[in-house]
């Protein structure tokens, strides 16, 4: 299980990830739990049912590359080493943070209360509860993504990249790299000896034949094989204030949605 903890003004929010259900905490106004695996009925807490992937990582690294469902995606992770990509763990933050804002701000993506913070991320919270992988192609940082871990599991949270402000070139470089990273991450999940990767959601069928860019997203987190799992987020407001702040925000930008997965 990872806990993590934001100060926004006088509100202190907590997130939980990894756990199987959710429980009251002390010391929070808000608390949400990410992607639960059971469900139940917890008083105060709203749960939404969701959809994501698991890889099951104590199968041996070969199965895990074999069953990768599409094959140019073990094509451009081979063309990705091949065009001489280097990928960065751990490092370059701050560009990483500024191609994420940029990222969001050409797609439209507004988080919670943009200008107080509420949503985003910051350098601070990477180093504390990410893993970050860039890419780098002819010196230049293009694009990352970030993972949340614990003992058993790693989670893809977000990817962003320069694809939006680039040549088509570059862009079909972007698009090698996006598979290399993320296959990265699942080797390294695997010899850490963790046991679930996550793709951290996807769009419910029906709703992705519907818009090319959903059904985009699917495609590429399912391309890798996994199962699609049902799971189940659940939230509790412990500050009046806060949730009525975030109710007049999700009633104002409801259907936004972001991602780098193409």
């Amino acid at each position: 299980m990872l806990i993590t903890d934001r100060k926004i003004l006088k509100y202190k929010i907590r997130e939980i990830h990894f756990s199987d259900q959710p429980y009251d905490m002390e010391g929070c106004d808000m608390i949400k739990f990410h992607y639960c695996t059971k469900k139940v009925d917890q008083k105060g807490f709203t749960c939404k049912k969701e959809l994501t992937s698991f890889i099951d990582l104590t199968q041996d690294i070969e199965t895990i590359w074999n069953n990768i469902r599409n094959k140019s995606n073990r094509y451009k992770i081979k063309r990705a080493r091949r065009e001489n990509i280097t990928i960065h763990m751990n490092k370059y933050h701050e560009e990483f943070l500024e191609i994420y804002k940029s990222f969001l701000q050409k797609k439209g993506i507004k988080s919670f209360f943009e200008p107080l913070g509420v949503g985003s991320i910051s350098v601070e919270y990477m180093k504390k509860y990410g893993l970050l992988l860039v890419y780098e192609y002819d010196n230049e940082i293009l694009g990352g993504n970030l993972y949340l871990e614990d003992g058993s599991n790693l989670k893809s949270l977000l990817s962003a990249s320069k694809r939006l402000e680039v040549d088509k070139e570059k862009s079909r470089i972007i698009g090698f790299a996006n598979r290399l990273t993320d296959w990265t991450a699942i080797v390294y999940a695997k010899e850490k000896g963790l046991r679930v990767y996550d793709w951290c959601g996807l769009w419910p069928k029906e709703e992705a034949e519907k818009d090319s860019i959903k059904k985009g997203i699917n495609d590429f987190k399912l391309g890798f094989g996994g199962t699609i799992e049902t799971v189940y987020t659940y939230e509790k407001f412990y500050s009046k204030s806060l949730e009525l702040a975030y109710k007049l925000y999700n009633l104002k930008n409801q259907g936004l949605g972001g991602g780098d997965k193409d």
